[in-house]
């Protein structure tokens, strides 16, 4: 299988709040020509449907900037 513009998800600090961290994205493979990367079927541990909020989060940062309705 192969991912094209994966990310990353990573805890980052609120400025607004310290006791409430935020999620941040930053592209996984940011340093490669095509910003791709091969994932072996077999070693998916799990899959899941995002909220439409992270994903017009993603798609904002990485996609198409195509957001979708109904938030």
């Amino acid at each position: 299988m192969t991912l094209s513009k994966p990310c990353s998800l990573q805890m980052v600090p609120s400025r607004q709040n310290p006791d409430q961290p935020m999620m941040g994205m930053f592209p996984y493979a940011a340093y490669t020509e095509d910003h791709c990367i091969d994932v072996d079927i077999d070693k998916i541990i799990w899959d899941a449907k995002p909220l439409k909020e992270l994903y017009n989060q993603y798609n904002s940062a990485f996609g198409s900037g195509i957001q979708l309705a109904g938030l």
